[in-house]
């Protein structure tokens, strides 16, 4: 009787200086896991036929395990630097990297995601929409592991100017963060709890002056928005700050930022749980809903600044990967420049 074969995909860094030792640790566990359970199962281990990064780290540990490797990529692998590994069997679909991307999570039975950058994660939410009915918590498995150098950003499709990148900060430093932002005052003026600094926004009548001057922003946002300088997100320093809480059941309508208040670049930092976050163009048309995981930062500039309003809908939970997720507290931080009138 012919064995069943199981092929396990395997995306992540490659050539950038991460954590390989954490890399190595987490893929030995879950490939551990994989062999265990799959005893009489013939295993493949699937990714990018390259020398280098978590491919590397994978065939290695494949090799150790017993499991076949292979090569899964476009013909510009062929020319990289690193060379190729030595893997069992060579797929190469397409031309430059990225068009295997479909062909690969078609072939694919799981997926394993090691950190990585905006492949690696468009093929984690190709796979998502390929499995969709199935188990996805069964078959896809996503950890994440330091990156030493520019932190990975994600250019969402087809919104110019909006920018997610995840896993900006780690969960301790978000818990640090939400205990300053919770020794500070809080306003009750709207329907959810705000904190205003450098100035604040009249919404009734969209407007900032002289005026509307208030406190500073404090040492720990200050703090913040040098990270994110650093980072490369923005490069000035912003002067205006809101701090938002959303407890489960809260939203915020459609809305664009007020534009001759602000200038064109909304930085908003996510803190305490996921959430949902719809896009609708200005001008009518569908809507688009993107995931903002906890500590993630998203950036809105040009066409996504003043082109598509975003809004959270006031629901208690969201279905996020096919689960009814319950919401939590919620608090967002969100950076302006702003522009003065008289």
């Amino acid at each position: 009787m012919t064995q069943q074969v199981l092929k396990i995909g395997v995306v992540g860094f490659s050539a950038n200086a991460f954590d390989q030792t954490l890399a190595k640790q987490l893929l030995a566990s879950i490939f551990t896991r994989i062999k265990t359970k799959h005893t009489h199962k013939h295993i493949q281990i699937v990714s990018g036929y390259t020398n280098t990064g978590v491919p590397l780290i994978a065939y290695q540990l494949a090799q150790d395990f017993g499991f076949q490797t292979v090569g899964f990529s476009a013909k510009q692998a062929l020319q990289v630097k690193s060379g190729l590994y030595p893997v069992d069997e060579v797929i190469i679909v397409g031309e430059r990297f990225g068009d295997e991307s479909e062909s690969f999570v078609r072939y694919i039975d799981g997926l394993i995601r090691i950190g990585g950058g905006s492949q690696s994660r468009r093929e984690v939410e190709l796979f998502k929409t390929l499995k969709t009915g199935l188990p996805i918590a069964s078959i896809l498995i996503e950890q994440e592991v330091n990156w030493y150098g520019k932190m990975p950003r994600i250019y969402l499709p087809n919104i110019q100017g909006l920018e997610l990148v995840e896993n900006f900060l780690s969960i301790p430093a978000q818990k640090t963060l939400i205990r300053a932002i919770d020794q500070e005052k809080w306003s009750t003026v709207l329907r959810r709890r705000v904190q205003h600094y450098g100035y604040e926004y009249d919404y009734r009548k969209r407007a900032i002056n002289e005026s509307m001057r208030v406190q500073a922003l404090p040492d720990w946002a200050t703090a913040f928005a040098q990270q994110l300088m650093k980072a490369n997100i923005i490069t000035y320093a912003p002067d205006q700050m809101i701090v938002n809480e959303y407890l489960p059941g809260q939203g915020i309508a459609d809305h664009i930022d007020c534009e001759p208040c602000f200038d064109d670049t909304i930085i908003s930092l996510s803190l305490g749980s996921d959430i949902l976050m719809n896009l609708t163009p200005k001008g009518g048309g569908s809507r688009t809903t993107i995931h903002l995981k906890t500590g993630s930062v998203l950036v809105l500039r040009g066409a996504a600044r003043f082109d598509w309003m975003h809004g959270i809908t006031a629901r208690k939970s969201d279905v996020l990967y096919g689960k009814r997720t319950p919401r939590s507290r919620r608090l967002s931080m969100t950076f302006r420049k702003v522009i003065l009138t008289k």
